[in-house]
């Protein structure tokens, strides 16, 4: 469960991940991505707008139910991956 973590978050952060931790800028990141106000954010990972305020400043690190619903999103919305030729 925990490299599966891992790697989810390594794929968000485009391998800056460390120990399945998720940065305030790594979260940022998935947000803008999306194209996702912190307000809207919030709603999908279903925290509060001050939540997701103090993760993007690393005043808090999401865990347990939030940093799981961030893996559920970030997979939703991977990267594409280029494509080799």
């Amino acid at each position: 469960m925990y490299r599966e973590r891992d790697a989810i978050a390594n794929a968000v952060a485009g391998g800056r991940a460390t120990l399945g931790r998720m940065s305030g800028e790594q979260i940022r990141e998935l947000r803008l991505r999306l194209g996702l106000t912190q307000e809207q954010f919030a709603r999908v990972v279903g925290v509060t707008f001050t939540t997701v305020n103090r993760w993007e400043r690393d005043w808090n690190t999401p865990r347990g139910l939030s940093l799981r619903a961030l893996e559920r999103v970030a997979r939703q919305h991977r990267k594409p991956e280029a494509a080799t030729a």
